[in-house]
């Protein structure tokens, strides 16, 4: 039985360190990403734009740029590789802007051509939002979107 008490030790200190280590990675996040499609009522559906949302939540932020970056595969991307193509759009005129801790912002991407050509040409596309805050980054798939 007392051969079991440190292994029992290590377990415990190995558990409670990775949930502190979650709560701190979360902690020091400055924004909160959304993005979603709004489908065009066509036939077949399709979608035409996606709704982007960044919400501030620990501090305040400033968004600086959001735009579609296209990475040759999920592996790429989460191996941190620069992204093979980057599409930018009209937003660029109203950024930096600066949000405050419980706000937010959002707005409409169109999906055209060029949009759907990266789903086409590369396996793996985000949105990607750069900001001030903590993890100065943030992006969510959205190929699925793309190719529908």
């Amino acid at each position: 039985m007392e051969k079991w008490v440190p292994i029992y030790a290590a377990i415990v200190a190995t558990v409670v360190a990775l949930i502190q280590f979650s709560q701190w990675k979360n902690q020091r996040i400055g924004a909160k990403l959304s993005a979603s499609p709004r489908v065009h009522p066509m036939k077949p559906p399709r979608c035409s734009h996606i709704e982007v949302d960044v919400q501030a939540t620990q501090n305040s932020t400033s968004i600086c740029a959001i735009y579609i970056a296209a990475y040759k595969s999920k592996l790429h991307y989460f191996l941190g590789k620069e992204p093979e193509e980057i599409v930018g759009n009209e937003w660029h005129k109203m950024f930096p802007l600066k949000i405050e801790p419980g706000h937010g912002w959002e707005g409409l991407m169109a999906i055209n051509d060029k949009e759907r050509a990266l789903a086409a040409s590369y396996n793996h596309v985000r949105v990607m939002v750069r900001h001030t805050g903590y993890g100065r980054v943030i992006s969510k798939p959205i190929t699925k979107f793309l190719r529908t």
